[in-house]
């Protein structure tokens, strides 16, 4: 890497450190699958990831709750909320 190159790099960290960063869904249900397969689970999970309310989606987290034990929603809360997309 040149130095021309190592200040273009500065000058974008500096102008775009205050970007906020989220996580794909599907990316996230691609990695949570793993764990927790079926499709009762796999639709349950996307009404989740589309609430748009807080309350709506904590009444979908509670209908995932449901679907398995305790840890199913413990490993998908793992990921921040706000971070979803």
């Amino acid at each position: 890497m040149s130095d021309m190159q190592k200040g273009l790099v500065a000058a974008i960290m500096e102008l775009l450190s205050e970007c906020e960063q989220r996580m794909c869904a599907r990316h996230i249900w691609s990695n949570w699958q793993k764990n927790w397969r079926g499709e009762e689970r796999r639709k349950q999970f996307w009404r989740c990831a589309k609430s748009s309310f807080e309350v709506k989606f904590q009444d979908e987290m509670d209908k995932l709750d449901k679907l398995g034990n305790k840890k199913i929603c413990g490993d998908l809360l793992h990921y921040e909320k706000k971070d979803m997309v």
